[in-house]
């Protein structure tokens, strides 16, 4: 069970990396960093992030809140990619 839980945790966390890679254009290491960020301003752990991301190609808005910090984190990394 462990194992299994594991797994699904994994798999939709590497699934939201991509979901920020597909939005900005970055590595896997950047796209970890920034959903990192993410869960930081927003005040949640990485899995509940990385499930609301994935979860809007599922039809599942995104709370207003993480609208705007998904915004902002946005222009954090675009700002970090130029220096």
């Amino acid at each position: 069970m462990e194992l299994r839980r594991r797994l699904r945790r994994r798999a939709v966390a590497l699934r939201a990396q991509g979901v920020v890679m597909a939005l900005v254009p970055c590595s896997s290491a950047h796209a970890k960093d920034f959903l990192a960020d993410l869960a930081d301003h927003c005040g949640l752990p990485v899995r509940d992030v990385a499930r609301a991301l994935v979860g809007t190609f599922e039809g599942r808005p995104l709370t207003a809140k993480m609208q705007r910090e998904l915004g902002s984190a946005v222009v954090r990394l675009k700002g970090a990619a130029r220096a």
